[in-house]
Formats: C-alpha cells, structure tokens, sequence
C-alpha cells in the first residue's frame, strides 16, 4: 500500500505541472492523421546567395561505416529503418547530419538510399524530432550544392508536410523549436502557397516560444548548456536562410532573432569553462552543441551583429539560477536556482547546489556528466545527487528524477544571497528537496571564495540525518597523498592543491567521467561523512 501511494504522489507530481495543450496534443497522437501527398510536376523554389553554414568538424559517416555516439555500426541499406536498442542513436543516424560534414564521397546516393529505404509506417525515421533535423539539412544541402534532384525535392517537401502535422506540442521545449525551425527552413526554399503558409506559422509560433522560453538573463529554459547552444545554432542557421533568401528576406524577423541570439550567447560565455566547453549542469555533454567560439565565429560570419562579451567577474543570472565567478583561482560556475521549466523538466538533475571549478585554464571539479538516453541504471545515476558535487539526503534525490526524462517533486531555490567584502566572495543559497521527507531538511551551502582559497560550508536544517557530500574530480588530477584529514592533488598543469576537511572522515573512490554519449574516463570522487548535519572543507591552490 505504501508503495502505491508513494507512485500516485510520484505520479501527480509529474503530471501536475503540464499545461493544457501538452494534455491535448497527447490525446490526438492515439489518432495519426492521415498523409495525402502527390507529387507537384514542378516544385517552384526560392532562389539564395551562397550560404556558409557552420560546419562540424566530426565525421559520422564515410562511405562505409557510421561513426555516432561513439559506437561504429557498419552501413546497410535498413540501417534507418531499424530501430535499434539505443534509439538516440537512430534518431543521430536519421538526422543524415553526414551529408553537410566536410568528408569527401559522393552523398547523393545516400540521399537516394534513405529515400528508398524508409517509409512513414517504418522505423522512427519520421518521428518529428529526426524529420526537423533532417529536412533542414537536406535543404542546406541543395542549396549548398546548387543539386535540385526532382526524387530529393519531392521527400523534403514530403517530409516537411508529414513534420506539419506531427508538430510536438505535446512536448514543447527545444523540440518545438527544431519543428518551428525546419518549417521557416522549408517556408523560404520552396515558393508555392503551402510553402508560404508554413513560413507564415513557423514563424509566428517561433517567435512566441522565443519569448517563452528564452529567460531575461538568456537562458534557454530546460538550463541545459548543450541544448542552450543548439539553439543559438538554430537560430543563427535562421538568420542566414532569412539573408540569403532574394525574395523573403524579414529585417524585422532578422532583428528579433538577434536579440535572442546576443543575449543567449551572454549566458553561453558565463556557462563554458576555460577550456571552451560547455559546464555539466542537466543533460550536457561533449561532442553534441557547437563550443561557444565556434558560435561567436558563426554569427560573425552570417549576421552583422557581433557580441560583446561582458568583462565582469562575477555574474548572477538570477533567472536561471546560476552564479559564473572568474577569480584568481580560475573559473567557478555554481548552480542556486530550480531545476528549469516544470512543465517539461525531462533533460533536468537532481543537482541542485552543485558547482564545478575550473583551476587556471583547465578543469578540477566536475559534476559527472551524461552519455546515455536509454532506460538504464546508469541513466538514473546520472541524473542523480549522487553524480554531482553537492550534498545527497538519506539517500534520496533533491528533486524526484525518474525514468528516461520525467520528474516528480522537485526541489526549490528559496533564498540567495551574493556578497563581495575585502576582496572575499560569499554566495549563500538554500533549497528544498528535502522538505517533504522525513526530518524535513533544508539544505543551506556556502561558498567563500578569497585569492586562491574556496572554503564550503554545508548546513542541513532540520532533524538529524544520514548525509553525504561528494567532489568529483576531472580525470586529469592525480592524487599525490592523503592522510587523515587533507588530501594533496596535483592539477593537470602541475599545480598542487590542498582539499581540507578537518571535521569529518572521507573515503576516495573510483568513479567515471561521462563527457560524451557512450563515453566514460575514470575519475575519482571524495566521499564525505556529514555529521552533525554540518560539513565544511576548503579547497586551496597552492
């Protein structure tokens, strides 16, 4: 009976906060609506300037074998139609994103064979996730190779009106952008009256959910770094399709996007390390998102806005909740907010309180990163508290992560505060994850951060409880010594650093570094008793 009511509670807390329309596209999915498509003896298209996409400087297909999520699966002509055990990694091998890498073999005949070899009734080939990304590749494609082959103009406008019933309102999210995205893609190379209606709602319905889901201090709102900056991507793609097009180009469409682009970009810099990639906060990982340089170059190539990256050395972004610190120690990115967006917190952590630390230019702590979207132990641990630097309750997560993508109860931001005195930074923050559970918790962390010192400070209000705090370290650090309250390390570049942790006993532990899908380096991770529902341990470069 307790675990009935414990699934029910877990259950309304999921669904409790999803929006209306979410339960109404739902429902509709149970119905598929039918597909009439004849072909067009003539499809009229736009005409463009040449373009310069952002290329990727991955190679996942060569002619012979695909090389994604790092797994090597040989080509066969059912390759997209199968659905195979990991089906992120059918929907990386529909996305075709091959076609526009710089490798050097004839595509066409993989354009042909996709084509030939998939259909609306097979496979998840035309999921409307994969069918965005792809038809706004295979346009760019066309474009690029000025190839305007009649069997690859009918998919894409085939694809494109199958996308146009199937939009993910039932997700929302970057999901609907992709959607939005490849209809305005579709909108501006085809030029016939279907294709301008497609522009007409792309656009409109982009725009608004820019609006929604882009926050005033820039954040995308899933607090995702490496969907964060697939959008600013997105959205740079559609600057220079609007610029290239000789008969739709929008100012005002053009204006608007660089607005959202700019200050997306602000919160990009202040979420990537010193080593130009993305910080490891919710579903992030390496190889997935253009680096923010590389995003920085694009816009300056297609748009005649330039950012200007902001020179402060403290930045709060108190509507996302995150706190980036440059000081004489390095880089230090701490998140003091709530999990993101309720209503679809499917790529969210249990990491409330969590920070990583950069020393110099290289990385030293680090929350544990993601390489798997399967229905997995290892994808629990992930999303866990376990998996982060912050402190883990009676063994329970801070918010309820569960499954694949779905939350229950989660964990509240209640009170920040930022001080800087005598040249010393003190961030206190509290949430409360632990509230509702026996002892009634609050988890209360500070951080003082002075020259080359970092002293944390861990307080649970509440009964007493059994608590553990955890440091991950990048696998580049090595550990010269330990005894008895002080471990010595040794950074990557050298440097020796102190961890001290006078009040309470600590075990090292091996662990694992998930900094890409299907891709983990052994680290090591300092387990911390708390006692006394306090903790507190310094960190210092020496």
């Amino acid at each position: 009976m307790r675990s009935f009511i414990k699934t029910l509670k877990r259950y309304f807390h999921t669904l409790r906060y999803l929006k209306l329309i979410q339960f109404k596209y739902r429902f509709l999915r149970q119905f598929p609506k039918k597909i009439n498509f004849k072909t067009i003896k003539n499809l009229p298209l736009s005409s463009f300037s040449d373009p310069i996409w952002i290329k990727s400087k991955k190679e996942t297909f060569d002619g012979e074998y695909f090389y994604l999520l790092n797994q090597k699966i040989k080509f066969s002509k059912d390759v997209w139609s199968k659905t195979f055990e990991d089906v992120l990694w059918s929907y990386n091998c529909n996305y075709l994103d091959f076609i526009n890498e710089q490798t050097k073999f004839d595509k066409t005949k993989y354009i042909f064979a996709w084509i030939e070899n998939t259909s609306i009734e097979q496979g998840i080939s035309f999921d409307p996730y994969p069918t965005s990304l792809r038809v706004v590749n295979l346009i760019k494609w066309c474009i690029s190779n000025k190839n305007y082959d009649k069997k690859i103009l009918d998919s894409i406008y085939f694809q494109t009106i199958v996308l146009n019933k199937n939009i993910e309102w039932h997700l929302l999210a970057n999901h609907i952008i992709s959607n939005l995205k490849a209809l305005i893609f579709a909108g501006y190379f085809f030029d016939n009256e279907q294709s301008k209606k497609w522009l007409i709602y792309g656009k409109t319905n982009l725009l608004e959910q820019l609006d929604e889901q882009i926050l005033k201090d820039g954040a995308h709102y899933e607090l995702s770094p490496m969907y964060h900056n697939i959008i600013i991507s997105d959205l740079l793609d559609l600057v220079q399709i609007n610029n290239l097009s000789k008969t739709k180009n929008d100012k005002g469409f053009e204006v608007a996007l660089n607005r959202k682009i700019n200050s997306m970009l602000n919160w990009s810099s202040n979420m990537t390390h010193p080593d130009n990639e993305i910080a490891f906060f919710n579903d992030s990982t390496f190889s997935v998102c253009p680096r923010f340089d590389e995003l920085k170059d694009y816009q300056n190539l297609v748009s005649k806005e330039h950012f200007q990256e902001e020179t402060e050395n403290i930045s709060y972004m108190s509507d996302s909740g995150y706190i980036s610190l440059r000081t004489d120690m390095g880089k230090m990115i701490i998140d003091v907010g709530s999990i993101g967006i309720d209503y679809n917190p499917g790529h969210a952590h249990a990491d409330s309180l969590s920070f990583e630390l950069s020393i110099n230019s290289r990385r030293f702590l680090v929350n544990s990163g993601t390489s798997t979207y399967s229905r997995t132990e290892l994808r629990n641990f992930q999303r866990s508290t376990r998996a982060h630097n912050t402190i883990e309750v009676n063994d329970t997560n801070s918010s309820d992560v569960w499954d694949i993508f779905r939350v229950g109860a989660r964990a509240k931001n209640i009170n920040t505060k930022l001080i800087t005195k005598d040249n010393k930074i003190i961030i206190t923050s509290s949430h409360n994850g632990y509230k509702n559970f026996i002892g009634g918790n609050i988890h209360q962390r500070t951080w003082e951060i002075e020259k080359n010192k970092l002293l944390i400070k861990d307080k649970l209000i509440g009964e007493d409880a059994s608590c553990a705090s955890r440091l991950y370290l990048h696998p580049s650090v090595e550990v010269d010594s330990i005894n008895e309250n002080q471990i010595k390390l040794v950074h990557a570049d050298g440097t020796p650093i102190l961890i001290n942790i006078p009040d309470s006993k600590f075990i090292l532990k091996d662990s694992y570094y998930y900094c890409g899908f299907g891709l983990a380096l052994s680290n090591k991770c300092i387990e911390i008793e708390v006692k006394n529902n306090s903790c507190r341990l310094s960190v210092i470069k020496l």
